[in-house]
């Protein structure tokens, strides 16, 4: 007689499928098995009885459980059975091995055994003595019908009032988290009981991260992407000790800059191991700069002198040697400021960056008081505004520094390593 050979092929999607559905199978023990029936190479075609027998080792000993399910209709090859085994079957756990034995067609010929049995992991159970049950409120809760749950509620809907649209509570000893919608159109995921949430959207589409900032949608953060952060039209970020209370703001500003503010107490300090400044050459300090007496407005490039008439204020030098010297506008052909000192709103403030130290282009006039050569020092001219070369006797006290380029005659730019003395 000929012996009719059978094999279930299972193919890699096939067995991702099978171990998904598995991995969702119920309290009662029931497993979907899939695969592919040939049977002499070609896909099988009618209907097979199938036998499932599951061991706790790959070859040899005896069954657990074994279950058969017969007339099992059969298209093309394609092998779908629910077979309950009981919940019992997978309580210790264990790695199982699954064996199957089929008859095709069904009632005729022996049982043919397929080999090698297809191993079962712990993983592949670990749901499969969770229950899946649905409140009286609608609710859904995974795990609700188990002495030990992985969660015990999954609230999928909410009851009136509530403002949850999930909610997760684990297993005894951990917290129970919540998706939850506020009354400003926030959606935040919090634990339990917590004041803060853990993570926020809000209705201005601002996302924070954790903590205990109180924003206007009352929930807390540490970290905050915001285009409004705490209310500060220039903060993209929010950062904030909770346990100090310092907030410190920082993102791109209305007019494109970038700015980096302590926004509550706490220390003002910013420490870095190493700055690096890449647009420009000089450090200085904002002023107010006044005209000189002739009219004379201020540019990029003038020497400025301190305003007698005015307190922490400036304006454009036109007497020569003048002691009064107190910088160089800075920004002239082409060579930015690189560090601003200032302090905001005070008399340390202004409007205009004069250079103090660095290099930066000056107006100078080669023919106020000769050439000019590189390494000479460079005084206030009569001619507003422009530097001109110092005697030596002359220089202490009204120099702005020395320069480093030359200027033969005429009126121009000469870069001045500024140093004042």
């Amino acid at each position: 007689m000929r012996r009719t050979v059978f094999s279930i092929v299972l193919a890699a999607g096939l067995a991702a499928s099978a171990s998904s559905t598995l991995a969702q199978s119920n309290t009662n023990g029931f497993v979907s098995y899939q695969g592919v029936l040939e049977t002499g190479g070609v896909r099988f075609t009618g209907t097979a009885n199938l036998q499932f027998r599951l061991f706790v080792n790959s070859g040899g000993g005896t069954p657990l459980v074994t279950r058969s399910v017969n007339n099992v209709a059969v298209a093309d090859g394609l092998v779908n059975a629910e077979v309950e085994f009981g919940q019992a079957s997978f309580a210790s756990q264990a790695d199982l091995w699954l064996e199957v034995a089929v008859q095709a067609p069904a009632g005729v010929g022996p049982f043919v055994t397929l080999t090698p049995r297809q191993r079962l992991t712990s993983s592949v159970f670990a749901m499969n003595t969770r229950g899946v049950r649905v409140d009286a409120q609608g609710r859904a809760a995974l795990g609700a019908q188990s002495t030990q749950p992985l969660l015990s509620t999954l609230n999928l809907a909410t009851t009136a009032g509530d403002s949850r649209v999930l909610g997760v509570t684990t297993a005894a000893g951990f917290e129970r988290w919540t998706l939850n919608f506020g009354n400003s159109g926030e959606l935040a995921w919090r634990s339990s009981g917590a004041t803060n949430a853990a993570f926020t959207i809000d209705a201005s589409n601002d996302i924070a991260f954790n903590g205990g900032v109180t924003n206007p949608s009352g929930f807390g953060r540490v970290v905050c992407l915001s285009g409004n952060a705490s209310g500060n039209s220039s903060a993209g970020f929010v950062a904030r000790n909770v346990q100090t209370g310092t907030t410190w703001s920082f993102g791109v500003n209305t007019a494109g800059g970038f700015s980096f503010f302590n926004s509550g107490p706490g220390s003002n300090v910013v420490s870095v191991p190493v700055l690096q400044i890449t647009g420009g050459s000089d450090i200085a300090e904002p002023y107010d700069v006044a005209p000189a007496r002739n009219s004379t407005a201020a540019e990029p490039g003038m020497l400025v002198v301190i305003d007698a008439d005015r307190p922490g204020a400036l304006r454009v030098a036109d007497a020569p040697y003048d002691h009064k010297v107190a910088g160089i506008i800075s920004g002239a052909n082409g060579v930015h400021t690189g560090l601003t000192l200032t302090q905001e709103r005070s008399i340390a403030d202004g409007s205009m960056p004069i250079a103090k130290v660095g290099r930066v282009w000056a107006l100078a006039d080669a023919d106020a008081n000769g050439p000019i050569e590189p390494g000479d020092q460079l005084t206030t001219a009569s001619t507003p505004g422009h530097a001109m070369r110092a005697d030596t006797a002359r220089a202490a006290g009204c120099a702005i520094g020395k320069a480093m380029s030359r200027l033969e005659k005429g009126r121009g730019y000469v870069l001045v390593l500024v140093n004042l003395n």
